[in-house]
């Protein structure tokens, strides 16, 4: 049997000149929406986890407290019930981004105060400008809130994105979440991950990375409870595959060990 040896010490890194210690809430992992290219890994998520709705006032208590900048996102946060009140509650001198994909009831965006920034992401393939989207996408502007648009590079994603300029909103574009995460070499049955990032699930609890997030494992410090270590360490065996949005966390990997495999003699 060859020994097992270690890898090369890093697998992944990743930092930031300033750290990022925005407060990101998954507000429900419900969604209207099934894609493969998910950064919330949303197909993959238990039933049970997309039924759990924390309280409004939790979440207001919880980011006002902090009173760092904030990313109400989810699954869909327009399906997040307590939505309209969340926004009223949240302290107005709290920076606020919304990440959504229009395709619910945009009611509660409209009543906000215009302060929100809107990130709205065109995932469904269209045909013309008459598309319901767009409509959901001009009242929102109209409410008075900041807006920038979101194209994943899949299906028909040129004409979304030649559709989205003729209409004259800020568009970005990324490839396939799935394919985030790089590594060189192979990669280890097992590494030690260290990040420093701001993950609260539809619980209310801070998790180490959106994979464990969705499972609803090892839960961190809950919202309503002060702020836990910047710098979260977990041995990890889902590096590799985990859903694209972890390549966004601010950190590094390393290897612990691999199996080489038996060799006769």
């Amino acid at each position: 049997m060859s020994p097992v040896r270690p890898l090369s010490p890093i697998l992944y890194e990743r930092t930031r000149r300033v750290r990022d210690r925005t407060v990101r809430c998954y507000l429900t992992l419900a969604c209207t929406r099934a894609c493969g290219f998910c950064s919330a890994g949303v197909p993959g998520v238990p039933a049970v986890r997309k039924e759990i709705c924390l309280p409004a006032g939790d979440w207001a208590a919880g980011i006002n407290a902090r009173r760092r900048a904030c990313i109400l996102a989810g699954g869909e946060p327009l399906l997040y019930p307590g939505l309209a009140e969340l926004l009223r509650r949240i302290d107005g001198s709290i920076p606020i981004e919304i990440y959504t994909n229009l395709e619910g009831d945009v009611s509660p965006l409209l009543a906000a105060p215009a302060r929100y920034r809107v990130l709205a992401s065109l995932h469904k393939d269209v045909v013309d400008l008459g598309d319901p989207w767009f409509d959901s996408l001009a009242a929102v502007v109209h409410a008075g809130h900041s807006v920038r648009c979101h194209v994943v590079k899949a299906g028909n994603w040129r004409h979304r994105v030649d559709l989205l300029n003729q209409v004259g909103v800020k568009t970005t574009c990324c490839g396939d979440q799935r394919s985030g995460v790089k590594s060189r070499g192979r990669i280890g049955r097992e590494v030690r991950c260290v990040n420093t990032i701001y993950l609260f699930g539809p619980d209310g609890f801070r998790y180490p990375c959106v994979t464990l997030l969705g499972r609803g494992e090892r839960p961190m410090e809950h919202i309503a409870a002060p702020d836990g270590p910047d710098g979260i360490e977990i041995r990890c065996d889902l590096f590799g595959s985990c859903v694209g949005c972890d390549n966004n966390i601010e950190g590094r990997a390393e290897a612990v060990e691999v199996e080489c495999g038996m060799v006769d003699g």
